[in-house]
């Protein structure tokens, strides 16, 4: 059987343990292997995955890294240590039932794909996008440049593209994972794979999506910490832009719609937009200092002008208001 190693770089106690308990303790099927790559500063979750008695080595791996390794270069390393004929960079944000979803991909013949998209249940329909696709289908896509269209913001997470090992690792022999390193994009895992496909187009190769309920987010994660400065536009929009520049120039008939879904999709939404307000990270000072870069999508820059004149206390009942009304919708 083909096996998918679940990669998991960490530095954070309180997500590692929710996932052991709740996701990788009730695991007893065949296909998935955990490896927990920790950078934390004391030994807390080395110590809990070893109190828990399941540090078998066919199922979960432990690897200690320095402190100070950035969160991108760890993940780097641990995908070109993969010996599984998938992976599964997951990070720590999410939670998953691998018994129901190994059961889900062994049904739809997963080991065919080079490269799976792997969404939530209720991103379905999101932005207009595959609203009409099932529930726990793998769908194939043919067209190789509409896939990358579509499902780029979602590769740029971390817990959202399943890999063919040997796929990937051409990423590396090629040194495509090396400019974006090299750049500091941190959009890297979403770009190496574009020139990948862009690569392997005429090989018989297999994009494939799914949208499942077996997923859902980690509630230790909390959100984005580089937004809270100006990393938030150095990233959202520079590094970004960037990216596109270094990918082969076929994808330049994309580039204009695939940037303006990826910052409609989350990270440029309204709805984040009055949370960054709600902070005053999103203020006059740093849509003016990054104002070229913001407004190579056509209303972007005055979008965030307006909500700048929202006053931060205003944006903060707002966003107050946004929560709650997001925890009744989920609990009704």
């Amino acid at each position: 059987m083909d096996k998918i190693t679940v990669v998991i770089p960490t530095n954070r106690f309180l997500c590692v343990e929710k996932i052991i308990k709740d996701c990788i303790i009730p695991y007893h099927g065949e296909l998935f292997q955990f490896e927990i790559h920790d950078s934390s500063i004391n030994n807390n979750i080395e110590v809990i995955i070893s109190k828990l008695s399941i540090l078998d080595k066919n199922k979960i791996k432990y690897k200690r890294y320095r402190t100070d390794i950035s969160a991108d270069d760890k993940a780097m390393l641990a995908i070109k240590e993969v010996t599984t004929n998938f992976f599964w960079l997951m990070g720590d944000g999410n939670l998953v039932n691998y018994n129901q979803f190994e059961k889900i991909l062994l049904c739809e013949n997963f080991e065919e794909f080079d490269l799976i998209n792997v969404d939530i249940d209720n991103r379905r329909g999101h932005l207009n996008q595959d609203s009409k696709y099932k529930l726990n289908i793998l769908y194939k896509e043919i067209d190789y440049m509409k896939y990358c269209q579509k499902y780029f913001s979602r590769l740029t997470y971390w817990g959202s593209q399943i890999i063919r090992t040997d796929f990937y690792k051409e990423a590396f022999l090629n040194g495509i994972i090396y400019k974006y390193q090299k750049k500091q994009i941190p959009w890297w895992i979403a770009f190496s794979l574009l020139e990948l496909i862009n690569i392997f187009k005429n090989d018989s190769l297999n994009l494939g999506v799914i949208y499942t309920n077996f997923i859902s987010y980690n509630p230790q994660k909390k959100d984005h910490w580089w937004t809270h400065d100006e990393r938030y536009y150095i990233y959202v929009f520079e590094k970004m832009n960037e990216g596109f520049s270094v990918l082969p120039s076929s994808f330049k008939s994309i580039e204009y719609k695939t940037i303006s879904f990826f910052r409609r999709d989350a990270l440029v939404s309204n709805s984040y937009l009055l949370f960054l307000r709600s902070i005053n990270n999103l203020n006059f000072r740093l849509i003016y200092k990054y104002k070229k870069s913001i407004d190579i999508i056509n209303g972007d820059y005055l979008r965030l002008k307006l909500y700048c004149l929202l006053p931060v206390f205003v944006a903060k009942i707002g966003n107050n208001l946004k929560k709650c009304l997001k925890y009744i919708i989920n609990y009704i």
